[in-house]
């Protein structure tokens, strides 16, 4: 039985594309890997950028974990001088502030503590002033040591 065979369907029409478009787009679409000369060129290009953007991030990261333990410090020591300022305030006795602050791990040298006993309206009055050390690696020794200070009021309870 003979085939039909239709001569329109054959014709190139002007909607098809040329099979060097197709290479071009199946580079593009592969991100350049397996295209030839170019692909290497972009492999190598992104490692390139990799290694220059790298340690840049690290720094930043770094950064940020110096400024969480600043701010961790500056928690602990508003901690402890409302604890301390608590403790004066119901006892006449002062209490030992390097063992409040070496509970929440402070460094005891670079503690600064100053306890007013009770004034005139029956205030207790403590300020402490810590020096938080930068000493994350790579960023702290590029930062100055940075001061945190704290004060706490506390009715006098023990004089009532």
């Amino acid at each position: 039985m003979p085939v039909a065979v239709h001569h329109e369907l054959l014709k190139p029409s002007t909607a098809m594309v040329t099979p060097s478009i197709f290479r071009r787009e199946a580079c593009r679409s592969d991100a350049g890997f397996g295209c030839g000369r170019a692909g290497r060129h972009q492999r190598g290009q992104a490692t390139v950028e990799l290694a220059l953007v790298v340690p840049v991030v690290v720094v930043l990261v770094l950064m940020v974990v110096q400024v969480g333990q600043v701010v961790r410090d500056r928690v602990v020591v508003v901690h402890t001088a409302r604890e301390v300022a608590r403790a004066a305030s119901v006892s006449a006795t002062a209490p030992s502030v390097g063992e409040v602050a070496q509970r929440h791990g402070l460094d005891v040298d670079g503690l600064q503590v100053v306890v007013d006993p009770v004034d005139a309206a029956g205030f207790v009055r403590v300020s402490i002033s810590y020096a938080s050390p930068t000493d994350v690696a790579l960023v702290g020794p590029l930062l100055p040591d940075v001061t945190v200070t704290a004060e706490a009021h506390m009715m006098a309870e023990w004089r009532r």
